[in-house]
């Protein structure tokens, strides 16, 4: 279970957060689309621990669903990560999320 629960609501988040905790970030998706949720800077003591897809309505292709990414503070320290939701093979961005974590 994640210590911090970051739903999109805002284009720029701030949290304290100790060494060792974790952040899962909860995104609305579209795979049918093209356009995935995806770390594109992590920058600082944090790691990416997971990315999952799930859809709100299995068995309903272009239902959409909703993607969490997990994050993980290593040591004290400012940490700046930037996810966003891009069509890969065309670098298009759709949206983007900037997250500050201040580890102490």
């Amino acid at each position: 279970m994640a210590d911090y629960v970051i739903e999109h609501a805002a284009a720029e988040v701030e949290l304290e957060t100790r060494p060792g905790e974790t952040v899962l970030v909860v995104l609305e998706e579209n795979a049918g689309t093209g356009f995935r949720w995806a770390v594109a800077v992590a920058e600082g003591p944090v790691e990416t621990v997971g990315s999952e897809y799930s859809p709100s309505a299995p068995g309903r292709p272009g239902a959409g669903g909703g993607r969490e990414i997990c994050l993980r503070t290593t040591r004290s320290g400012a940490a700046h990560v930037r996810l966003e939701l891009a069509r890969s093979w065309s670098g298009e961005i759709a949206d983007t999320m900037q997250i500050t974590l201040r580890v102490s």
